[in-house]
């Protein structure tokens, strides 16, 4: 994976950072989806959310994608060191700020082992559930779904086909408390508490197949 650009945007006193990369994703014989969520499974209200629908294929030994869903129910004070920065007059000093935060404790020498909450011991992330129904759900590898295509020539005038990308989404303590009160009954999610604190960061990996 070669990292290609970075591009970081910001709404308010809440820091989004997005990472954009270029990889090649290839076909694994992925197994047919198996609706166990239909059955108890997982997705129920007694039972975790899906890790991923899609079943890994024999013999695989590789990282298996497992959902950052261990929400808190509170969360006590984290830095917030882009904060020393006005976005307004020093947009690059905010943004870099915000991205290294995002970075710390989830790059790790092996690419296959990075940006997984769980081997994170610097600050806790966690990821959204329902995202793993139907073609485009996640695959079972690093939890990546399918995003929207880029269209012919929306990334360049010699862009002559479309191409599909894939990402993941990671959210601070802040947005995993959040996310986990929403979601405390998992088939009746309550909407009027879905206001994120100052504080909460939504990070996205996306990556994409253009060559």
């Amino acid at each position: 994976m070669t990292q290609k650009t970075v591009w970081l945007s910001a709404l308010g006193c809440t820091a989004v950072v997005i990472a954009a990369c270029n990889i090649l994703i290839q076909a694994v014989g992925a197994q047919p989806v198996t609706k166990s969520y239909l059955t108890g499974g997982c997705d129920t209200p007694q039972t975790p959310f899906c890790d991923a629908l899609m079943a890994s294929i024999p013999n695989w030994t590789g990282h298996v994608f497992h959902l950052a869903q261990d929400y808190p129910t509170a969360v006590g004070p984290d830095i917030q060191p882009w904060l020393q920065f006005d976005p307004k007059t020093q947009p690059d000093q905010y943004l870099n700020t915000a991205l290294s935060y995002f970075f710390e404790g989830n790059i790790r020498t092996d690419t296959e082992s990075s940006f997984d909450p769980t081997l994170n011991t610097v600050r806790a992330w966690y990821n959204a559930p329902w995202q793993d129904v139907g073609t485009n759900g996640r695959e079972f590898v690093h939890g990546l779904t399918r995003e929207r295509v880029s269209r012919p020539q929306e990334l360049g005038t010699q862009q002559l086909q479309q191409w599909n990308n894939y990402a993941v989404g990671f959210y601070n303590a802040p947005g995993g408390m959040i996310i986990g009160r929403v979601w405390k009954d998992h088939g009746n999610p309550d909407p009027t508490g879905a206001s994120f604190p100052n504080g909460t960061v939504a990070a996205k990996l996306i990556f994409t197949t253009t060559s």
